[in-house]
């Protein structure tokens, strides 16, 4: 199967306080219209690998050296 082309970056968003948290990984998808933010989920390392496989598969993870 091939990979679909993405478009991978950053994102600096806002919290409920008004503050920046800081740049996340992004992938957005447009074959689906999908978008994938990378959080860390600090107490659950299986969890962060879920959503690191989204990453890897479509190239991101090298893309942005994560």
């Amino acid at each position: 199967m091939a990979r679909s082309k993405v478009l991978c970056g950053f994102v600096n968003a806002k919290n409920g306080f008004g503050g920046y948290v800081g740049f996340t990984p992004f992938l957005y998808n447009p074959a689906d219209r999908s978008a994938s933010i990378l959080k860390n989920h600090e107490d659950n390392e299986a969890w962060n690998e879920l959503e690191m496989m989204v990453f890897k598969f479509t190239g991101c993870d090298t893309a942005l050296g994560l």
